[in-house]
């Protein structure tokens, strides 16, 4: 696959793209903005055509689009309205070129995705579909899932290996968290594969992998309650969990909390890890309603 990014009479391919516009420059600002560049286009393809199918009405956002090697496998896939969201303007006289020679629905947002909310760039329904920066994949979730949900359809992201196998994680499991429970609660996650570092350019250190997040879009309400039980509960996850909500609900009594534990079938000497997704929406349910 290649695809016209500049004026010139020939294509590109993704690594000439990198090498023509000196995008491997052994900057320290790369790591630091987690740039590391997939080469492979039958992977890119594999990942674009990870989503389910997507209505034409559907709006797909891209977060990190860098050299637009996801990019070019999403345009080659799909005519639905597309827009980008990139942090670093070295990037942009490439997507200028992109733009003058294709005549997709495609637009480039140069900012912060953390300061965005992605519900308020398009009326229509999101799909996501990125090869997020690792240094902020998590939170980059954690804000949609908490302010952006009610609009995304699907969410298909590449990220550490690691970080997948914590939002998967089913408790009691180590690798189970705050955004483990707050993945699951709202929505059906699947881990799709795993990635080897040999595919970029440059190798990171650690192995990737792609997941699917489908939100259920089932009503559950008081989220950012539940996501600041969530912060004091696993920030202390040694502790029992009556020691934790103690501590956040400071102007309830004992037997209260008890109660209230015991209502949601949880053990005062549980745990933070060992308490499920669903128990932890029940508790802060009942929690909010006696602040």
């Amino acid at each position: 696959m290649t695809f016209k990014f500049n004026d010139n009479d020939f294509n590109l391919t993704i690594y000439q793209v990198i090498r023509k516009y000196n995008l491997i420059d052994n900057n320290p600002r790369m790591r630091a903005l987690g740039q590391n560049f997939i080469v492979d286009e039958s992977l890119l393809d594999k990942i674009a055509k990870s989503a389910s199918p997507i209505n034409k009405n559907d709006c797909i956002i891209e977060v990190g689009p860098g050299p637009c090697n996801l990019t070019r496998s999403i345009l080659s896939h799909y005519d639905n309205e597309i827009i980008c969201i990139e942090r670093d303007l070295k990037f942009k006289s490439l997507h200028d070129n992109l733009l003058k020679n294709t005549n997709k629905n495609i637009r480039f947002i140069y900012d912060d995705a953390l300061n965005i909310k992605i519900s308020k760039l398009t009326n229509k329904r999101i799909v996501i579909i990125s090869n997020l920066p690792y240094n902020v994949g998590t939170a980059l979730i954690t804000n949609w899932l908490l302010n952006d949900i009610n609009q995304i359809n699907e969410v298909i992201v590449m990220l550490q290996d690691e970080v997948i196998d914590r939002i998967c994680s089913p408790h009691s499991n180590r690798n189970y968290g705050k955004i483990s429970v707050l993945t699951q609660l709202l929505c059906n996650v699947e881990k799709l594969f795993t990635v080897s570092n040999k595919v970029f350019i440059p190798s990171p250190n650690v192995t990737s992998a792609v997941i699917k997040i489908t939100p259920k879009h089932t009503g559950i309400n008081n989220v950012n309650e539940l996501f600041n039980l969530l912060n004091n509960c696993f920030i202390q996850r040694r502790k029992m969990i009556y020691s934790t909500v103690q501590k956040s609900y400071s102007t309830l009594d004992k037997n209260t909390i008890i109660d209230i534990l015991n209502k949601c079938n949880i053990s005062s000497k549980q745990r933070p890890g060992t308490v499920s997704p669903e128990q932890y929406y029940e508790l802060s349910k009942y929690l909010s309603q006696r602040k």
